[in-house]
């Protein structure tokens, strides 16, 4: 490496493994047994190890970083269709802030039904001052459904069918499946 140039990751996570392993087999004065030193060294190993860990861990969220605030400072100037999408977000999201305001589920919907009445109300009234017989001309208007009266022609009562009366129109239901059909099949067999 030169004067001038950055270690990369790899090459100071190595220095600081060899740097620390040297100091942990450098000879301290320690003479304890044989297996407190294996004991030793796996267990400083094993704290490098997560240490490795840790720093990597750590530098992969700074370069994260790096390259989040590059990408926010390369940003174009929006284009309609983005501005677009933020604007359908934010209408949404508005959307979302009313629930937290306190506003019930029932009461909004009661308050657009108020407002759909008061439309019916003004699409008639309209319909009736405008009205000419004779002029019944399909409109453009996107609210001319809502001047249309629903009515119904006087219908005579319809006479429901008993079904215990016989009549003509009465069909006999035998399916020859049915368990009492059969014996009644048998029996009449047997008569004969």
């Amino acid at each position: 490496m030169g004067e001038g140039e950055v270690p990369s990751y790899d090459d100071a996570m190595a220095e600081r493994v060899r740097n620390k392993l040297k100091r942990a087999h450098s000879p301290h004065g320690n003479k304890d047994e044989p297996h407190s030193k294996e004991a030793k060294s796996s267990s400083k190993l094993d704290e490098l190890k997560r240490e490795a860990r840790k720093l990597r861990k750590e530098l992969t969220r700074k370069e994260t970083a790096k390259e989040d605030i590059k990408i926010s400072n390369d940003a174009p100037p929006e284009s309609d269709a983005l501005r677009e999408y933020r604007e359908e977000k934010a209408k949404y999201l508005s959307r979302g802030e009313l629930k937290k305001l306190g506003l019930t589920k029932e009461s909004r919907m009661l308050d657009k039904l108020s407002i759909f009445k008061e439309k019916l109300k003004q699409a008639r009234k309209s319909v009736d001052d405008e009205e000419d017989p004779g002029n019944h001309e399909p409109s453009e208007d996107a609210t001319n459904w809502l001047s249309h009266r629903l009515t119904f022609e006087d219908e005579k009562l319809a006479v429901a069918k008993d079904p215990n009366v016989k009549d003509i129109d009465t069909y006999d239901i035998y399916d020859p499946r049915n368990p009492l059909n059969k014996r009644r099949r048998e029996k009449k067999s047997k008569k004969k």
